[in-house]
């Protein structure tokens, strides 16, 4: 009878996921449901905003976050429990290492415990920041003896096996403050999920990782950007520039408060110079009780411009220090809020030159809300539950139904270990 009750609505309780995007402006809370082959039916979400300017930041990400919790199982049906959290920002370091291991102890065959032990080792090599914590762990090709390029080498017979991995590291103080603000809505940290990785899962076709793409999401506060090549993650990197810096600019650009600037930008904003902009002008408020004043689309086109001239030029300048420029076959998709500004693919496109430039927005489930979080703005919440659909296992398999923050991961990398075995 219980099992019955568990399912009512086509909802199990044991397979269900949630993920969370704690931005600037507002709290993400995604409900989903693990189905065939790695597919994600949406339940439901909220999105409230999160209101700035409080005596006390943390309370205030706790009662937004209260809120989302709550508009999402209202809209779901579903308790709410554990949360995958995106992480961002330049507090985010991204380092290679490699290793190699002899495989006498296997009898020279490369076995799934072999992988794993090469897997670590690399990862304890790395001479992290004592205020880092790892919680990411991306494995690259193997190298089997002379032959390299190997995705799962397992079976294979050999004397030394060798791997590069990505890690990809947090400062402790970001994963305190987002342990603090979850267990003060009464949720338990499932694990913390590098936004750019979340975005790629429902963001990407296969195709693109596989022959070589950058994402880039350009949030509120951060431009994220993650490179696949192979089907692998190789790079990461991220820049505390993002939608507020246009925001800003346009606030003091046009004399008139935050608030107004980013109405503004929704509004009227675009990155295109037209000469037709000159045409069509809108009023700005004045503050401080003075009289408010017209301006032109294409005097607010400028300040946008020149920002995002910026924040792109920095992408590329990275992606090209990096000997990313031109190996890119599938080329670059910008996802994100910031996103949405017209003329920003155009924009790009001129920028990163030869290369191939979309727009990235979360795939239409094929259940579940469609329309409504099928926009760059949500690629992170959603992203985060396909993302989960792939290192996820349903309840009943686990142990408990909590686990505790991933803030001490780095000592822990057995617990990784469940999470790579997608990736092998």
């Amino acid at each position: 009878m219980a099992k019955e009750e568990e399912n009512i609505g086509g909802i199990d309780p044991a397979r269900t996921i949630v993920g969370l995007d704690i931005g600037s402006s507002k709290i993400g809370v995604f409900i989903g449901q693990l189905e065939e082959n790695n597919k994600v039916r949406i339940l439901g979400f909220g999105n409230p905003p999160l209101k700035k300017g409080d005596a006390n930041e943390l309370e205030a990400t706790v009662q937004a976050l209260k809120k989302a919790v709550g508009d999402a199982e209202l809209s779901s049906g579903v308790d709410v429990k554990e949360v995958y959290v995106g992480v961002a920002g330049s507090n985010i370091r991204s380092v290679a290492s490699q290793a190699s291991i002899p495989l006498r102890e296997f009898n020279g065959v490369v076995t799934k415990e072999a992988m794993k032990r090469v897997v670590e080792q690399a990862s304890q090599l790395v001479q992290r920041p004592a205020d880092m914590d790892i919680i990411h762990v991306l494995p690259g090709d193997y190298v089997l003896d002379e032959r390299g390029g190997i995705k799962n080498p397992q079976g294979m017979e050999g004397t030394s096996l060798s791997v590069e991995v990505q890690l990809v590291l947090a400062q402790k103080g970001i994963v305190r403050n987002i342990s603090k603000a979850v267990e003060g809505a009464e949720l338990t940290v499932k694990g913390l999920v590098l936004e750019p990785l979340a975005d790629a899962c429902c963001v990407l076709e296969n195709d693109e990782k596989e022959l070589g793409v950058a994402i880039i999401d350009i949030g509120a506060t951060s431009t994220d950007v993650a490179v696949f090549k192979e089907d692998k993650v190789v790079y990461t990197v991220s820049f505390d520039i993002a939608g507020n810096a246009i925001t800003s600019d346009i606030a003091i650009g046009l004399t008139t408060p935050m608030d107004r600037a980013e109405e503004i930008k929704k509004m009227y904003g675009t990155c295109r110079r037209s000469n037709l902009l000159d045409e069509v002008t809108f009023t700005v408020p004045g503050i401080g009780g003075r009289p408010g004043k017209d301006c032109s689309r294409k005097h607010l086109a400028y300040i946008i411009y020149c920002r995002m001239n910026e924040i792109l030029m920095k992408v590329h300048d990275d992606l090209k220090n990096k000997g990313f420029d031109g190996s890119l076959g599938a080329g670059i998709v910008i996802t994100g809020g910031t996103s949405l500004l017209e003329g920003t693919q155009e924009l790009a496109e001129k920028i990163f030159e030869r290369t191939p430039v979309r727009l990235g927005a979360p795939r239409k489930p094929d259940e579940g809300f469609s329309e409504i979080v099928c926009m760059p703005t949500h690629s992170t919440g959603v992203g985060l539950l396909y993302y989960a659909a792939l290192n996820d296992q349903p309840k009943e398999r686990r142990e408990t139904r909590t686990t505790k923050i991933v803030g001490s991961v780095g000592s822990k990398l057995g617990r990784i270990w469940s999470m790579l075995k997608n990736y092998i």
